[in-house]
């Protein structure tokens, strides 16, 4: 494979982008019903839903960062499988991280696996 090609910040980075941004637009809405009028439970109570989906998003996000910036790119490696190919879901034993993502056409997956600095087999080098 070839290293400088592997583009798995972005495609992570991008997952957490578009999700950021559809529950914006959710967040807004609900707020902008709220505000029409706060005597209506319904909206009140859509608003705080949103908001606590907000949080619940960006504290299961936290560790996106911290991990791609962790991955040492020597042993990063990045493929593309059919749907069906569940092994790359397997436990191989090891730290890493896994990445799976569509392709633009939608019908392949494009795979990115990394291991965490500090955690590598010296045998996997």
């Amino acid at each position: 494979f070839d290293i400088n090609r592997c583009d798995y910040g972005r495609i992570c980075l991008l997952f957490e982008e578009t999700l950021s941004r559809r529950l914006e637009k959710l967040y807004l809405y609900a707020h902008t019903r709220h505000d029409e009028d706060v005597r209506i439970s319904k909206n009140t109570s859509a608003q705080a839903k949103v908001g606590a989906l907000y949080s619940k998003l960006f504290a299961g996000l936290s560790f996106v960062e911290p991990e791609l910036t962790a991955l040492d790119e020597k042993v990063l490696q990045s493929f593309i499988v059919d749907p069906d190919e569940t092994w790359v879901l397997d436990d191989f034993g090891d730290d890493r991280i896994t990445l799976i993502t569509c392709t633009d056409d939608g019908k392949q997956r494009q795979v990115v696996v990394g291991l965490l600095k500090g955690k590598m087999d010296k045998r996997q080098i």
